[in-house]
């Protein structure tokens, strides 16, 4: 239902780059090349841009909050360029093929908010492996990690929140993908619990720090 309603108002009220203006697409190629890469990323993070840039954290906040799902499709194909470029070093040096996409799951509390997990979106919109929603679920509801200033309580209010099933995960390359990554707290989390599931090999990514 969301993805039809906004294929009627991007009919209705056509799109234009978030930067330049230009007709016909959210981020024109053009524009891409001017995004802020992300500086000082978490140790083990792959982050693609800086939150802090203008048009990505507008983008960011249209798809999480104004369901402008689009903004998925573009992170997602910027995503899968640089990825290509990651996978091909891991998997000649670690044998780091065929790799999973698990999407941080949200809160159930904010996925019934919401109606969609725009981490989930970029997943899909990646081209670089299978995706899984349910490789990784939450075993407990968390505080928005965005809210929470302290590091230390960061760090607590994600451990043990997440756990991965072995079936899905055991002796697989598995990309763990979120949005946003401030600490890496989350991503961690996720990670960990793909790591006690038997995973072969996880790589973290976040579209912005």
């Amino acid at each position: 239902m969301h993805i039809y309603i906004e294929k009627v108002l991007n009919f209705l009220f056509p799109l234009f780059c978030a930067s330049c203006g230009k007709s016909g697409m959210l981020l024109c190629s053009a524009c891409t090349a001017w995004l802020s890469p992300a500086e000082n990323a978490p140790e083990g993070i792959i982050a693609l841009f800086d939150y802090r840039d203008r048009v990505v954290r507008r983008g960011i906040w249209e798809m999480k909050y104004r369901g402008k799902h689009a903004w998925a499709e573009v992170f997602g194909k910027i995503a899968s360029e640089r990825l290509l470029e990651e996978l091909a070093d891991l998997s000649l040096l670690e044998g780091f093929r065929d790799p999973l996409i698990v999407p941080v799951p949200l809160a159930k509390k904010r996925l019934r908010e919401r109606g969609y997990n725009q981490s989930a979106l970029i997943a899909r919109a990646l081209s670089v492996g299978t995706v899984s929603e349910r490789a990784v679920v939450r075993t407990r509801e968390t505080e928005n990690q965005m809210e929470i200033k302290d590091r230390a309580r960061r760090l607590k209010n994600v451990e043990g929140a997440f756990s991965a099933d072995p079936r899905l995960v055991r002796g697989r390359n598995i990309i763990v993908l979120d949005d946003v990554a401030t600490t890496g707290a989350t991503l961690r989390a996720a990670r960990d619990a793909c790591v006690a599931a038997g995973a072969r090999s996880v790589l973290m990514v976040s579209i912005a720090h």
